[in-house]
């Protein structure tokens, strides 16, 4: 049995108890959210357990197990799990090339599509915002674009996460200078100001662009809170979850997005394989879904 360990060193199982155990809270967090460790992976997800196993005072993995299933606090430490499993690195303007596209073409066939049609809305959904980086450029480039005739037009822009810690962070919309270590010199004076310790706001007017909400993937009553999207942003999430998972998220969002509407995903990630329904879009140095009319 593992006790008082320095979980940080601890890379092997003592005893198949605690295998069991582990692969178990592997099942559990796979069914409540999607996320998936192969086998391969099982001693990084005893390392990313291991702050919430010392917080609790918990001598073992199979005690945390059973904290999870049985206690009565159990159903709020999901939270916390969720919160230590994710990764939340990211930054402004993460990716430039998908942003290029984005702003260079995607927004403008939108516009144009939709100007036509005295249609002028645009709903933008960042699925993994993290700390909302991701939906404020967004915001950001849409404004850029659409420069004097912004009041002409109706943007939604919501960040959603399974996090409900860097969710809080978003809201409040200060960054460090790691954050904005992509972003021009031009866009931080135009768009922050200063919250001192070398920290940035983002300006009002873009926080109130952006709504951020909790949205677990695997919850079909949680799926059912978003809205129907032109652009989709769902990028380096799909890496979390297996294939089973993949498909079925991809499929709900084919639904979710209008036709015409465009899904992006990781530069390092596709579709191949995994859906037939979106058509794929070349750009340079980026690869985008659109869901045709």
């Amino acid at each position: 049995m593992i006790t008082n360990l320095s979980w940080s060193k601890q890379t092997s199982f003592e005893n198949n108890h605690e295998c069991n155990s582990l692969i178990k809270i592997r099942d559990f967090v796979y069914n409540q959210s999607g996320l998936y460790f192969s086998e391969t992976k099982l001693d990084s997800l005893q390392k990313k357990l291991s702050p919430r196993i010392e917080a609790l005072n918990l001598n073992s993995i199979e005690e945390y197990y059973y904290y999870l299933l049985y206690d009565p606090s159990g159903k709020n430490e999901t939270k916390f799990l969720f919160d230590s499993l994710t990764n939340n690195e990211t930054s402004f303007f993460r990716d430039a090339p998908q942003l290029k596209a984005f702003q260079g073409q995607v927004l403008s066939d939108l516009i144009d599509a939709k100007g036509e049609k005295g249609h002028k809305s645009l709903r933008i959904l960042s699925c993994g915002c993290s700390t909302g980086e991701e939906p404020y450029s967004l915001a950001i480039l849409i404004l850029e674009r659409l420069g004097k005739h912004l009041h002409e037009w109706h943007i939604e822009i919501k960040g959603a996460d399974i996090s409900h810690s860097v969710l809080s962070t978003a809201r409040k919309g200060i960054y460090n200078q790691y954050s904005l270590r992509n972003t021009s010199e031009r866009i931080i004076n135009q768009y922050f100001t200063p919250a001192g310790n070398d920290n940035f706001q983002i300006k009002d007017y873009i926080r109130n662009m952006v709504h951020f909400s909790y949205l677990n993937l695997r919850d079909e009553a949680s799926m059912r809170t978003i809205y129907p999207a032109d652009v989709i942003f769902c990028r380096n999430v799909l890496i979390y979850f297996n294939e089973t998972s993949k498909k079925s998220v991809i499929a709900k969002f084919y639904e979710i997005i209008n036709p015409g509407g465009y899904f992006f995903v990781g530069p390092s990630e596709s579709l191949f394989g995994l859906s037939r329904s979106f058509k794929l879009i070349l750009f340079p140095g980026a690869l985008v879904y659109k869901k045709e009319v």
